[in-house]
């Protein structure tokens, strides 16, 4: 929007107007919309390709009516029965203004196509799907709609007004206290809620489709993209991603339209519970096509790695939400409801933590180039400890048998010492018997000799006597005989000397 210092602020309202209405500015040149600070806007990839067209202004001149046209008269700042008061916010697709209703004098937001006649007959279509699912949904926690229709060749429909800010806005200051985010999330999820029970999916939850009133409370907008679960006419193909990447569930960001059910809105939920206690969405990247990557295949960090403060159970209730496999997450925005009213309540939630398989898991899945490394280094580590502990054993298995073998060998040369022992010790006890035996058969011929020799029949003494000449001297000195004798310690019976 182009104004000069000394526009006055109906000239500038009616320039505002006139950019928003018809995408051109006070000077009359076309305008692309640009989204506010913050706010990242729901995407098309299917339109991505398509080639913007040039010089608009002839084409717009012929298209769209004049803003007096439009407004029914010179007076820009009225649209049929609403006196517009100013523009709250704009997408990719419409634009809201502030507006009064002149006949019930009531303060609404009114809603316009951006693209006014540009707008393709798809864009027509879900901006009237839009209106017809809020329309439907009579929820304290849903934003609703007073009228739909056409002024001129516009399309609009006005909606209650929310007197407050969005939850984009309001996150722009810094992340939520953990109670408040959850009181917060309890409020929307439960309209959520309500909306799956009358059979119709948002896909497109994000904390600027939240708004906070003047009380805190939250309210959903923005049916846009919304589904019927009935199976009805939609308004995508298989492999058109809608939705804001941030936000959108993997089975969105993959185009797999025909699984985009409630669950989508869940991991939705636990996304904009992500943002409201770190103060970032999920996923974050430079383009759009790492950011879907992201989505698809990456894990989210914890929230409790972003801000420490987070509670432990707020932290499973969110990893929960963004379980890639939707059949992982809670079943329904109800089941989220309960656990975030328990954790508010202070009683157990019945989510439960990650466990550590699980965890190593994901951090593999957000990280599989390091994962890929770590799993290599690992298996060539255990690799190598399986063969050392191998050859360590056959080495300790070897040992064990070299020690069995010594220790058999020195028991057998311990027996062989202690029969060799034995035989010296038997030899030893042979000799001294055989000595004795000697002794004795001496002694028993000297007894002999000894009597022969008394009765004097020194020549008849046994054959063999080797004492034969000693007795012959005895006759000659009894004296030295007896001598004799004694130093064999053999005396003669008598008792008596010679």
């Amino acid at each position: 929007m182009h104004s000069s210092r000394d526009d006055s602020p109906e000239e500038e309202l009616r320039a505002t107007i006139e950019q928003a209405v018809h995408g051109k500015s006070a000077a009359g040149q076309p305008t692309s919309p640009v989204p506010p600070v913050g706010e990242q806007p729901t995407v098309s990839l299917r339109d991505a390709g398509a080639t913007p067209p040039g010089d608009l202004s002839d084409t717009v001149a012929e298209t769209i009516p004049s803003l007096s046209t439009l407004g029914g008269g010179a007076d820009a700042t009225h649209f049929g029965d609403y006196e517009i008061l100013g523009e709250i916010a704009r997408g990719g697709m419409g634009v809201v203004f502030k507006a009064r209703q002149k006949r019930l004098n009531r303060t609404v937001a009114l809603k316009m196509i951006l693209a006014g006649q540009l707008a393709s007959t798809a864009d027509i279509k879900r901006f009237y799907t839009e209106a017809e699912a809020s329309a439907q949904l009579d929820h304290s926690g849903i934003v609703p709609i007073y009228q739909v229709g056409q002024h001129g060749s516009q399309h609009f429909f006005s909606m209650a007004f929310i007197d407050g800010q969005s939850l984009q806005d309001r996150l722009m200051e810094g992340p939520l206290p953990p109670r408040e985010a959850a009181e917060m999330l309890a409020q929307v999820a439960d309209a959520v809620r309500f909306a799956h029970s009358k059979g119709i999916v948002h896909r497109d939850l994000k904390p600027h489709n939240i708004l906070l009133d003047a009380d805190g409370k939250s309210k959903v907008t923005d049916f846009g993209l919304a589904r019927r679960m009935d199976g009805g006419e939609g308004l995508t193909n298989t492999g058109d991603v809608m939705g804001t990447p941030s936000y959108m569930a993997p089975e969105q960001a993959a185009g797999q339209t025909h699984e985009q059910g409630p669950l989508v809105d869940v991991y939705a939920l636990g996304a904009v519970l992500y943002a409201t206690l770190t103060g970032r969405p999920p996923f974050q990247a430079a383009s759009l096509a790492e950011l879907l990557r992201q989505v698809i295949h990456q894990e989210p960090a914890a929230p409790t790695l972003v801000n420490a403060a987070i509670p432990p159970d707020l932290d499973t209730i969110c990893l929960k939400c963004l379980h890639k496999d939707p059949q992982r997450r809670y079943v329904s925005a109800k089941e989220l409801q309960g656990d975030l009213l328990r954790f508010l309540r202070g009683e157990p939630i019945a989510a439960r933590p990650i466990g550590k398989v699980e965890r190593a898991s994901r951090w593999c899945r957000r990280n599989p180039l390091v994962a890929g490394l770590a799993a290599t280094t690992a298996s060539l580590l255990v690799v190598g400890v399986l063969a050392s502990s191998y050859f360590a054993v056959r080495e300790r298995q070897r040992a064990n048998e070299a020690q069995t073998n010594f220790n058999n060998a020195e028991k057998e040369r311990r027996r062989a010492d202690a029969k060799s022992a034995e035989s010296a010790r038997n030899l030893a006890t042979a000799e001294r018997l055989r000595g004795r035996a000697e002794q004795l058969a001496y002694s028993s011929q000297l007894a002999l000799s000894y009597r022969e020799w008394e009765l004097g029949d020194v020549e008849h003494s046994p054959p063999g006597c080797d004492t034969l000449a000693t007795m012959k001297s005895w006759k000659k000195s009894p004296t030295a005989a007896w001598g004799s004798f004694s130093k064999l310690g053999r005396l003669p019976s008598t008792g008596s000397s010679p």
